[in-house]
Parts: structure tokens; sequence; C-alpha cells
């Protein structure tokens, strides 16, 4: 099992599926907190100070002034941990991609629901997903209509480059491996999109 952390919620706390590995080295100095109760059990509380190096592009142009893309771009998420999607969406946005809107799907069968009533300029897809896995999505997306000429990235954590291979000769325009950063989302996805240009 990959250790992972309770996020806080509004109502309750809901344990997150995000394993402590995807984050980089200079985030992995934590804080911890133990507490202790005889009949609610023991509560830890990691806190991770964030290094603003960590996460940080060394540009900070945004795409539209460095690449000439529009800046009300539509990105489409694709991965069953919502906690992931959410760190997808904030590598792009410190990569210096303007995103007007963000979709959300947790796993290829959401994604094409999602696609039959939205048009995206993006899509980021995990590999590994319940349902539907990201190779048979990205085989399935040849199909809508909506999704003709938009740039898929997989985003995986698979050891084997057979399912990357698999990927790109179905059509994805490039791929991020777990952990990742800012720099590298920005090296993988401003290239796809400038092809789609």
């Amino acid at each position: 099992m990959s250790p992972s952390w309770w996020l806080p919620d509004a109502a309750e706390r809901h344990p997150s599926s995000l394993p402590l590995h995807i984050l980089t080295p200079e985030v992995l100095s934590p804080a911890a907190d133990i507490q202790e109760g005889t009949s609610k059990g023991s509560l830890a509380a990691l806190d991770f100070p964030v290094v603003s190096s960590a996460f940080a592009c060394r540009s900070n142009k945004n795409a539209k002034d460095e690449y000439g893309f529009m800046n009300s771009l539509r990105a489409l998420i694709v991965d069953d941990s919502s906690v992931m999607r959410k760190i997808v969406e904030r590598s792009l946005r410190q990569a210096g991609i303007e995103l007007n809107q963000v979709l959300e799907a947790g796993n290829g069968a959401e994604a094409l629901a999602v696609l039959q009533g939205s048009q995206v300029d993006l899509i980021l897809c995990d590999i590994n997903m319940p349902v539907m896995d990201g190779l048979e999505f990205i085989k399935q997306l040849q199909g809508v209509e909506t999704a003709k000429g938009v740039p898929v990235i997989m985003i995986t954590t698979e050891g084997s480059e057979a399912h990357v291979v698999q990927a790109l000769s179905s059509g994805a325009r490039g791929y991020i491996r777990k952990p990742f950063t800012a720099e590298q989302v920005k090296t993988q996805v401003i290239p796809a999109l400038a092809g789609k240009a």
C-alpha cells in the first residue's frame, strides 16, 4: 500500500489516494503531529513546507507571451484521483499555461461523456484507471468528432515503456511520468499545443 495522508474537508476528513512518492524531494521535509485518543484511534498529520523552486517554472512568462497561444485554453484532466487532477491543473498554471476552464473526469468513460457535450483544447490523461484506462480511452477518442486534432498528453507511473509506446502509437502527443514538475509539464504540453495551432 502506498503511503498517503489525510486532507481536511469542511465537514469531515477523507483519505487521499495521492502517494507521497509523487512529490519532488524539495518538498519532502514534513513536520509530524500525531494525536492519540482512547476511543477515536490515532490521527497523524504531516505538514509539508513548500519550497517555491520545487514547483515553479524557470520562466515566469506565460505560454501566450512566449509562444503566442490563446489565453483561453480549455483542458480536460482525466485521472481517478481528484487530488492528482488538482496537481495537474496547478502544474499547468505554474507552467505558464493560461486556462479558461478545466473539465475533469475520473476515468476514460467519464471523459468520453464529457467530450460529448464539450470541446477542449488539451487533454491530459492518466494511464492506470478503473472502468476505462487511458489506453482504451485514447483509442476510443479517435471516434469523437469534438476531439479531432486535440493534443493528448498521457500521465503515467508505468515502469514499462510498452504502455508509453502504445499510447503514442494510438495518438498521444507526449507523456509525463510521475513524479513531475511544472517545468516537465511545460516541456511536454507547449510543443503539443504548438503542433495543434
